[in-house]
């Protein structure tokens, strides 16, 4: 049935899982999703110590993990205030229950209110209100939601399971292992206490990382060669 077939993988993690499944005689062709091509328009935003404003964008189901955001949460040092707005449709009832009951047994500094579905379009006006985006995503072929964090210059606080990696060095966010809840908890903490000078830094390293992404030739030659042959 898939022997004409060439499949469009996104990264060479996702050639891997379909040469995993169909067999490494498959033809596979690698080119990284498009990015939207509106420009990327700096900002700038308020940022106090021991303060933190938190958003998730994903479907509300296991392998977007949104109850080890909160578990983590739950874990910071008392004096942190966050404020955690969830956005996006519940795909699962069973796993949203227990998000929220987990939400409700947080301290009280740490706020989370469940916003539902957004429309894409007011995501640039929205994003403007947040620090950072949190979204420890157990599997990502590209990350939609963390590109369009970048581009609102929010320094994402991601897993290890997308394309984007070693964010941390271009100041543009961190990347960082399911299996180390300590280290998750110590970089919220770094950027909940950072004060405006720091987090200014950070902020300008997410802009300069989506215009990287946002302008990037390669990726749409890639996805040209996508019909060829």
């Amino acid at each position: 049935l898939f022997k004409n077939v060439v499949w469009h993988a996104s990264t060479p993690v996702e050639a891997s899982e379909i040469r995993k499944v169909f067999g490494d005689k498959v033809k596979v062709k690698l080119a990284i999703d498009l990015a939207d091509s509106k420009p990327v328009v700096r900002f700038t935003r308020t940022k106090s110590p021991d303060h933190l404003k938190l958003y998730f964008l994903g479907r509300i189901s296991p392998v977007k993990n949104l109850i080890q955001c909160l578990q983590i949460l739950q874990r910071l040092e008392s004096d942190i205030r966050v404020e955690f707005d969830v956005f996006g449709p519940v795909e699962d009832e069973g796993y949203f229950r227990e998000c929220k009951k987990l939400s409700d047994s947080l301290p009280s500094g740490i706020k989370v209110e469940f916003k539902g579905q957004v429309d894409n379009a007011t995501l640039p006006e929205l994003l403007k209100n947040y620090h950072s985006l949190f979204l420890l995503t157990e599997n990502e072929n590209y990350g939609h939601a963390i590109v369009e964090g970048l581009t609102a210059g929010c320094p994402v606080i991601i897993s290890d399971r997308t394309p984007w990696r070693n964010l941390e060095s271009s100041c543009a966010g961190w990347d960082l292992s399911l299996k180390e809840d300590r280290t998750i908890i110590q970089v919220v903490t770094k950027v909940a206490r950072m004060d405006q000078k720091e987090y200014n830094l950070w902020m300008d390293g997410a802009f300069t990382k989506a215009e990287s992404i946002v302008g990037s030739h390669d990726a749409v030659k890639d996805n040209l060669a996508l019909f060829e042959d």
